[in-house]
């Protein structure tokens, strides 16, 4: 990782533990010598087993007993800051663990990923390049100029971000919103142009159907979710149920707001049933 210095690598012996062998991540982060408080600490693979620095900057993550995560992702006030690597190879065959129990392992962070506080400071050079991220360009406030739209991958969180750009393919940033992936439901898959600004298309990701299509104006800059189509297939009955929101809600309102608003936005639901030969 670009922005990881392991500390402990160079004052001690490589890890041979087995995953079986520990049972918590933990480990240090800072930023130069200032370590980072209430910075958050998550497995990749299950953003909901998540932990906070303390004063020290010291994390300590329980870890599932059949299981390890290759990657721990650190964030700040919502915004992926950067990752650990806790399975790493050596030599093509020795696998060895960092940020284990017992370890004292740090990671220091670059001050420009952590400078994201304001967001005056946000720009799009900041997510170009980094993994955790995609991009999609089309022209979102209907101007006739490309634009940007930054969203978190699935399983890693909501953060989206608007950049919008100017005829000297410069690209200012416009709003910071959410991609409304959802804590052990639905994740992002796509986002789509639409006529009047974008599409967010997410899917429950085991079995079976469950989409929700949220449809948000860009027209004047000026962000608006209008509606939440959810699309679901019972197989029991055999019909696909729709169900459309109007929710005509400033994404520029809290998230907290937005997902009260959408709770209790009044449903307009059809069902579709197939047709089954007997």
């Amino acid at each position: 990782m670009k922005f990881i210095i392991l500390l402990s690598a160079l004052l001690s012996g490589m890890c041979n533990c087995a995953p079986h062998k520990f049972r918590h991540y933990e480990g240090y982060i800072f930023q130069s010598n200032t370590p980072l408080a209430n910075v958050a600490v998550f497995e990749q693979d299950d953003p909901s087993n998540k932990t906070y620095t303390n004063k020290d900057g010291f994390f300590k993550l329980e870890k599932k007993p059949d299981a390890i995560s290759r990657f721990l992702m650190v964030s700040k006030d919502n915004v992926i800051i950067d990752s650990i690597q806790v399975i790493r190879s050596s030599g093509g065959e020795q696998i060895n663990y960092y940020f284990i129990e017992g370890r004292k392992d740090t990671l220091f962070v670059k001050k420009t990923t952590v400078a994201m506080e304001g967001q005056k400071d946000i720009s799009l050079d900041q997510y170009i390049e980094n993994i955790n991220y995609f991009i999609k360009t089309f022209d979102v406030n209907k101007d006739g100029i490309d634009d940007k739209i930054v969203s978190l991958n699935r399983y890693l969180g909501d953060e989206l971000l608007i950049f919008i750009g100017s005829e000297k393919n410069h690209y200012h940033f416009a709003l910071k919103s959410t991609n409304f992936s959802e804590d052990g439901g639905n994740q992002i898959v796509d986002i789509h142009e639409t006529k009047e600004g974008y599409e967010i298309i997410t899917q429950f990701p085991d079995k079976g159907h469950f989409q929700k299509n949220y449809m948000v104006s860009g027209i004047n800059n000026n962000f608006i979710l209008k509606k939440v189509e959810t699309e679901s297939y019972s197989w029991q009955e055999g019909y696909t149920e729709i169900c459309v929101q109007n929710i005509n809600l400033n994404l520029n309102q809290s998230t907290e707001e937005l997902l009260n608003t959408m709770a209790h936005a009044k449903k307009d639901c059809t069902k579709r049933y197939e047709s089954r030969q007997k």
